[in-house]
């Protein structure tokens, strides 16, 4: 079998894809919508509901925003380091700031510090119920049911505080 059979089919990583794509983006998408679309309005005895129509690319441009900086914080706050700068020893002998270009304690420290990461320590979960014949979708799941609870607060705490 070739390289990419051990992946799974490309149907479970195109729907991995969509679901991801609706955590980061389209969670903000609904609690913007919710706070700024909609508007209520209680005057009296009478309640009235309109739509802020003009407030639509707002809150596109805002879930967009919203969406990629919750993914470059929980990449920089999770310690993801890309496996090429691992593997030549981290960021500084990667960008050419280390006196000792082929230093093997380095590459062995990168790796150390790349696996105690919380980055490495999901990837390495991962690989360990990957290993056990659970599959991926599942694993996904479980950690999503954690995820997306803290995004919808990140998204609508500001917004309370406003």
């Amino acid at each position: 079998m070739g390289r990419n059979s051990a992946k799974g089919p490309l149907s479970t990583r195109l729907w991995l894809t969509i679901i991801a794509f609706a955590q980061i983006f389209l969670t903000p998408l609904i609690a913007f919508s919710m706070t700024y679309l909609v508007d209520f309005d209680n005057s009296g005895d009478s309640i009235s509901l309109s739509f802020q129509l003009e407030m639509v690319p707002w809150i596109g441009a805002a879930s967009l925003f919203d969406g990629m900086l919750a993914l470059l914080l929980a990449l920089i706050m999770g310690g993801y380091t890309p496996v090429s700068i691992v593997e030549r020893g981290g960021w500084r002998r990667s960008l050419g700031l280390s006196r000792n270009p082929r230093n093997a304690h380095q590459r062995r420290g990168s790796r150390k510090s790349a696996a105690n990461s919380p980055h490495g320590q999901l990837a390495i979960l991962a690989y360990d119920r990957d290993v056990m014949g659970y599959k991926f979708l599942s694993t996904h799941g479980g950690l999503m049911l954690l995820a997306v609870p803290f995004q919808v607060l990140l998204a609508t705490i500001p917004l309370a505080v406003l």
